[in-house]
């Protein structure tokens, strides 16, 4: 055959872009080719980038059916995650449509091979290739390893079953700089061990303190509202 041409972007974001070396190989319906690189040592993943490579296998292939891609670490160069946008794909230069191979994730070099399907949507009772329901398991079982919760206390929330965030990996794991609010109206209970007696105590610390506050006043008129409750409930109490 010809060849295929790949067409592998960085997302947009300043910090998206990676030193470290990429290798990209086609799984086919037949037999999968060799991974290359598409980049020579001279050139490294820029923000919002993007580079392309022929590929051209040996054999015949048949239908790609997925995309590996796996980053090497570069000597010398900071072990930079990367933030693949997708992979595009075309039988020719001349073609006006790419297949589409999404991405939208952070590869790391200890994540290894990272394989990646075409944008059409398939059940899996309607997989019609072996390879394709491997790949269904293998990513099962992945996400396995992290996403799994475990009882932190009987009769509270469940809490998800990590050390810390940063075994979760750049795609799991967030952290957000909550912007500053005025919360004085809750000065000198912050310490508080007891549990409130009554809903009257309360009142008595809106009436006292938190007259002159909006977050205070806010709190005061919605916090018997479902939605105002199933929040704290859902982000943890700040009362």
């Amino acid at each position: 055959m010809e060849g295929i041409y790949v067409t592998i972007r960085t997302s947009l974001d300043p910090l998206s872009g990676s030193y470290n070396i990429l290798w990209v190989s086609l799984v086919g319906s037949q037999c999968e080719c060799p991974p290359v690189r598409p980049l020579t040592d001279a050139q490294c993943l820029l923000p919002g980038s993007s580079c392309s490579v022929l590929i051209k296998p040996d054999k015949e292939i048949g239908t790609v059916v997925l995309v590996r891609l796996r980053l090497e670490a570069r000597p010398g160069f900071p072990n930079l995650d990367w933030h693949c946008l997708d992979v595009q794909l075309k039988l020719s230069t001349e073609d006006t449509e790419a297949e589409c191979f999404p991405c939208h994730r952070w590869i790391r070099t200890a994540d290894g091979d990272v394989e990646l399907r075409n944008n059409r949507v398939c059940l899996l009772n309607c997989e019609s290739l072996q390879i394709l329901r491997d790949q269904r398991a293998r990513d099962v079982q992945n996400k396995q390893k992290h996403i799994r919760w475990r009882t932190f206390v009987e009769g509270g929330l469940r809490c998800i079953d990590m050390p810390s965030v940063h075994a979760l990996g750049p795609n799991l794991g967030f952290s957000r700089q909550s912007p500053g609010v005025n919360v004085h109206y809750l000065r000198g209970f912050t310490d508080r061990a007891e549990p409130w007696s009554s809903l009257e105590e309360l009142e008595m610390l809106f009436i006292q303190n938190g007259k002159d506050n909006k977050v205070a006043k806010y709190v005061q008129a919605h916090w018997k509202e479902d939605a105002f409750f199933g929040y704290q409930c859902l982000n943890g109490c700040n009362l």
